[in-house]
């Protein structure tokens, strides 16, 4: 087996055809298990794509309510060779108790197991005065598609992109479409990025576990490549979230809140 970048695996492969059977070499997405540890506690294995771990375990914490601010973190230790991220926070007991207590198995893949209390976004809705034409959101669904390299070679990740307008400010990719929103909050804790009146595109299907991961930080407008579940479009509209999915060419459906598309 061939190495190729650190997060692609060159792979023998077998392709059969209309013109026959051939030997050929595949680039597939390279998996990665990182283990979680939160003030020497073993907290969570998250199956992942082997990048940008700091970003991602900072973002797990923070999606599921263990860390507030950045200031939180203490200390964080990441091993890639051994596979651990080990932080240390400032503790809260109440916190980590509830996030034993309310393990949800979640619909993605990659990772996709999820802690915290459906309930918790219930008292989260969305005001927001943001407004985007329909015309801009084709164009960033556009661009996204074509910003990332690693599927177009493996067509075996998912993408997502925190943007302003019809410009993409973070970008990440992973194996899970979790990981993927994960690591784009990871990044704006650490680098204290805002996400207020900002927008959210992903390739991934919208469920109830991603709109709500999306939902805390207080972002109104979410754009998906994909579809989204019938829970997902139930708790974006209680919200106050424009759901916008199946975006392709010059199509799309509005789910939600149609006001803020012009």
């Amino acid at each position: 087996m061939e190495r190729t970048p650190e997060n692609i695996e060159s792979i023998p492969v077998l392709k059969i055809g209309e013109e026959g059977r051939s030997r050929a070499v595949q680039p597939v997405a390279r998996e990665f298990m990182l283990t979680i540890f939160l003030n020497d506690k073993e907290l969570v294995t998250i199956m992942c794509s082997p990048e940008n771990i700091r970003e991602l375990a900072a973002g797990f914490l923070f999606s599921e309510g263990l860390i507030r601010a950045k200031d939180d973190i203490k200390k964080m230790d990441i091993d890639e060779w051994m596979g651990t991220a080990r932080i240390e926070t400032a503790r809260d007991s109440a916190a980590e108790s509830r996030f034993f207590s309310k393990r949800l198995l979640a619909s993605g893949c990659g990772g996709s197991a999820t802690f915290y209390d459906v309930s918790d976004a219930a008292v989260l809705r969305i005001e927001s005065r943001l407004k985007v034409p329909a015309g801009k959101v084709m164009s960033l669904a556009k661009v996204f598609q074509h910003r990332s390299d690693l599927y177009r070679t493996t067509h075996g990740v998912h993408s997502a992109a925190l943007c302003e307008g019809s410009k993409i400010i973070v970008f990440y990719e992973d194996i899970g479409r979790h990981n993927a929103v994960d690591k784009i909050f990871g990044r704006c804790l650490l680098d204290n990025i805002t996400t207020k009146d900002r927008i959210i595109v992903t390739s991934g299907r919208v469920s109830s576990e991603i709109l709500q991961k999306i939902v805390k930080r207080g972002i109104p407008i979410i754009v998906s490549i994909s579809a989204p579940t019938d829970l997902g479009v139930k708790i974006a509209d209680k919200l106050g979230v424009t759901l916008i999915g199946l975006v392709r060419g010059r199509k799309m459906n509005v789910y939600t809140h149609e006001e803020r598309v012009i």
